[in-house]
Order: structure tokens, then sequence, then C-alpha cells
């Protein structure tokens, strides 16, 4: 599977360091760290559930999740080439990659079934909505060049699609997805 390259893709960049104090704002070096271990965690945790998951459909969405954030990691890691700029560690990457270890754990810990596919939807929902939020107010307002910008744009995009299948494929499986009436994909 073209996606398990990206499963411990952090540990081999060494990106998790030892922790600082909290941040205001980021440079482009430590937008780039974040939005790498956004892509990883999320690639993660859709490896997992599409060797675990039940319906079909599920299983069909978690394979687009990790294709899409597997392709994002990709073309981050050619900018991160290309630009000659080393990704650095934030609080946020090490927070992101946190929420991803422990969701993958609790996938891998529960028996496949329409409960574990309901989690897995339930997180999601939760944690798309999160990595807007952060999308917009953190990462892309750090981007310095046009072409980081651009590919964070892009993933913000790409996260609402996934936020919106999230909500439809929830209410359709008995997930909790009171998160998706709240508000609107986008707006926080």
């Amino acid at each position: 599977m073209r996606g398990i390259r990206y499963l411990f893709l952090a540990g081999f960049l060494g990106l998790v360091g030892p922790a600082h104090a909290a941040e205001k704002a980021l440079d482009e070096a430590q937008a780039l760290g974040a939005a790498l271990a956004s892509n990883t965690g999320e690639a993660m945790v859709a490896a997992t559930m599409a060797a675990r998951a039940q319906d079909p459909v599920v299983r069909a969405y978690a394979m687009r999740l990790l294709e899409d954030h597997g392709d994002a990691a990709t073309r981050l890691l050619s900018y991160q080439e290309q630009a000659g700029i080393q990704a650095k560690d934030s609080r946020n990457l090490r927070k992101d990659l946190a929420a991803s270890t422990k969701m993958t754990e609790m996938l891998w810990a529960k028996e496949p079934g329409a409960e574990l596919d309901q989690r897995f939807l339930t997180d999601t929902i939760a944690h798309h909505r999160e990595e807007l939020r952060t999308l917009e107010e953190v990462l892309i307002p750090a981007a310095q060049s046009q072409q980081l910008q651009a590919m964070l744009t892009r993933q913000r995009e790409a996260v609402m699609g996934h936020l919106d299948q999230a909500c439809t494929l929830g209410q359709r499986l008995g997930a909790e997805t009171e998160p998706c009436m709240v508000t609107q994909p986008g707006t926080r």
C-alpha cells in the first residue's frame, strides 16, 4: 500500500523534539513541520481504518484520506527540498502527532465493526474541524512563500471535502455528527 510509507514519516524526519514554550506565531519552517505532521498523522489513521473498517464505504473513505494526505505530504516534502527549508518542531506539530497516535491506538484496540466505523467518523469530524481552524488561523498565515501558501490553501480545500464526506457518512451510519451542525465547514 503506497500510503504506508507515511506511517512513520515524522519519526524518520526527526520532527519530534523537546517541548518548547507556547508559541504565538509559527515561522515558515514550523508551519511546514506542522503541515507535514498533520498529513502524516491523517495518513496513519486512514491506513488503520483502510485495514479495519467494516463498511466498504468507510473503507473507501479511509483510502481517499490515505491517498490525499499521502499526496499532500509528498508535495510538502518536495517543497522542503526545493526551497531548502528544514521543517521545524512546534507545539502544533507535537499536538497533531499526539492526537493521531492516540486515535490510531484506539482504532487498533477496538474490535472491527459498526461501532469502530462510527467512532472513526465521529473522531474524524472533530479532527478535521480542528485541522481547518489550524490551517486558517495558524499555518496559512505563517506561510511566507506563495508556493507554501498555495499548498496549504489546497490542503484546506481537501480537508473541507473530507469533513463534508465524513459528515454525510456519519449521518448515514449513526455516528455522532453534531459538530457538523454547529457551523458550515471552514467557518469555524
